[in-house]
């Protein structure tokens, strides 16, 4: 299997993707201040960014990659309009109806959001309208990878990326419909490709079913007030796991949290020692404040 090393702190770019969840927006948007902001967080001293397949950050990515080399590691993360299909429409398209499905099958994930420390706008993220129709066991049946579409995101990707991350919504959703066939071989198909990372939200009932797959680790959602699920339960699943805890995510959700970066960042160091973590970024300003945090959370977390 096809292994790479990853720097401790990660820079996340899910501020400049407009199709991701809420998050705060750059207040100047575009190729030039996406650059800027990678840039800055270049020199101050990160050495590893992800990215998801959006058409300003891609080219910003390239940038940085010819501007850098190999001295920044990149991850792609293969997060929207994959292939995955129902009815040749994409299965993200449908998410209205693929929530209200889970939570059919799954209620107790329903009162685990309620009682979650999400924000409401979060939560408003991971609900279903309630109108919404949930899709019959015909429909979820019919549900397939387009893999010439597929692969060739993966190919695309893979030109500037030194590993990719698979899952999201499509790993929460495929496991939880009951289609794990469908998610098993696009990971066949990327850890072909590149080391593959699986990143998950539903980690209680997702996290097991991805361990059995083609993996170099996972990555977990372990914001202190963002989690899906309480801490001591992702915990416990990642203690079950035979691939490692690589890495967390969901801890800067707002402009606030840059100010309590420190306690943040080794908030999830001390959860999982010898991980990384990914931090959100949206402003070049911010990069100099993350950094030195996330230096002296090394510091006394090593």
């Amino acid at each position: 299997m096809l292994t790479v090393d990853l720097p401790r702190i990660i820079v996340g770019t899910d501020a400049f993707v407009p199709y991701l969840p809420p998050l705060p927006k750059p207040v100047t948007e575009g190729l030039p201040h996406i650059v800027r902001t990678l840039e800055a967080c270049y020199t101050a001293g990160f050495r590893a960014m992800d990215f998801s397949p959006h058409e300003d950050l891609m080219r910003a990515v390239r940038i940085v990659r010819e501007k850098y080399g190999h001295s920044v590691t990149l991850l792609g993360n293969l997060s929207w309009e994959c292939g995955v299909k129902l009815n040749g429409a994409e299965l993200q398209g449908m998410r209205n109806s693929v929530l209200a499905t889970i939570y059919q099958r799954w209620p107790s994930l329903a009162v685990r959001l309620d009682a979650s420390p999400m924000d409401e706008t979060r939560r408003r993220w991971w609900r279903a309208d309630a109108d919404s129709r949930a899709l019959d066991e015909a429909e979820i049946l019919s549900i397939q990878v387009d893999e010439e579409f597929f692969r060739n995101r993966v190919m695309t990707m893979a030109e500037v990326a030194d590993a990719l991350l698979l899952g999201a919504d499509y790993a929460d959703w495929l496991v939880l419909l009951g289609r794990t066939d469908v998610l098993l071989r696009m990971f066949e198909i990327a850890s072909a490709v590149k080391p593959v990372f699986s990143i998950s939200h539903f980690t209680e009932t997702t996290l097991m079913t991805l361990d059995q797959l083609p993996v170099q680790g996972h990555f977990l959602p372990y914001g202190k007030h963002t989690a899906f699920f309480a801490h001591e339960t992702v915990k416990e699943c990642a203690a079950q796991c035979d691939h490692r805890i690589a890495g967390t995510f969901g801890l800067l959700r707002d402009r606030r949290a840059v100010e309590c970066a420190e306690m943040l960042i080794r908030f999830n160091l001390e959860a999982f020692p010898g991980s990384s973590v990914i931090l959100g970024v949206s402003e070049p300003w911010q990069a100099w404040d993350l950094i030195r945090a996330a230096n002296e959370a090394l510091r006394t977390c090593t």
